[in-house]
């Protein structure tokens, strides 16, 4: 994809690895300075389980810049995240005993959404993991 104009967007943390995102950033406490500096600057991207399962200093940032802000939710079933982490695994060889708490609960995610839709001081969308990457670029004018 190329971006449209001379626009551009940052995109917070390592992607080393397939999980990445804020949830590599240490201390979390980077993560919120993080985002004013960039925001100066152009549309600042950003994701992880952290930012989803909690709201805090993150979400009154996202509330300060009301419908300017997207959160996006990706509508992947907690049935199709674990079935992702396990191939994961199992291509590394890692054969460990897997526990699925340590994935995010779903039921909160969804909280937080209708939470954000009932409060409307930013833009929610849902979208698939698959069209995730596209329509936020298009949301933002980065690419025609």
């Amino acid at each position: 994809m190329t971006l449209a104009g001379n626009n551009k967007a940052f995109v917070l943390g390592p992607y080393i690895t397939q999980c990445g995102g804020c949830d590599a950033i240490q201390p979390f406490a980077l993560i919120p300075k993080l985002i004013e500096k960039y925001a100066e600057c152009g549309p600042v991207i950003f994701e992880g389980v952290l930012i989803a399962s909690c709201w805090g200093e993150v979400g009154r940032l996202m509330e300060r810049w009301g419908q300017q802000a997207l959160v996006m939710f990706l509508d992947t079933s907690p049935e199709e995240c674990e079935r992702r982490v396990k191939e994961r695994r199992a291509q590394k060889g890692d054969d460990r005993p897997f526990n699925p708490k340590n994935l995010i609960q779903a039921r909160a995610i969804s909280r937080l959404k209708q939470k954000l839709d009932a409060a409307n001081i930013v833009r929610t969308i849902s979208v698939s993991s698959e069209d995730a990457v596209a329509l936020l670029m298009r949301q933002f004018g980065l690419i025609d």
